[in-house]
């Protein structure tokens, strides 16, 4: 069960991660605007988050399957480019990885 757990972590860390490398590339290489760029970091503050809050309560693990759920949904619902199809990848991940650690940590 640790090693789901631990791996439901480390793929949203990993998505986190990729959102901030994302922010600082809308800053740094397409001058984007300041909203989005806070958008970006909010997301993948939620990320970390609810990465390590995910299991304490019912309700944590309801609010982070309604995340992923948004997020992927906003994902494909955008113009689609080489950077949402890593993040809508990712995405897959973290939720399959919920999944897994759902089923073994209720056995």
């Amino acid at each position: 069960m640790k090693k789901t757990k631990n791996i439901f972590i480390v793929s949203m860390l990993i998505v986190a991660s990729a959102w901030i490398i994302l922010a600082l590339l809308n800053i740094v290489i397409y001058k984007g605007g300041l909203i989005i760029t806070l958008f970006m970091i909010a997301d993948s503050v939620c990320f970390i988050i609810l990465a390590f809050i995910f299991d304490k309560h019912i309700l944590f693990k309801i609010a982070t399957a309604c995340f992923l759920f948004i997020n992927t949904v906003l994902t494909v619902t955008d113009q689609m480019g080489v950077a949402d199809y890593a993040v809508l990848i990712l995405n897959l991940i973290c939720i399959g990885a919920m999944v897994v650690y759902w089923k073994v940590s209720n056995k």
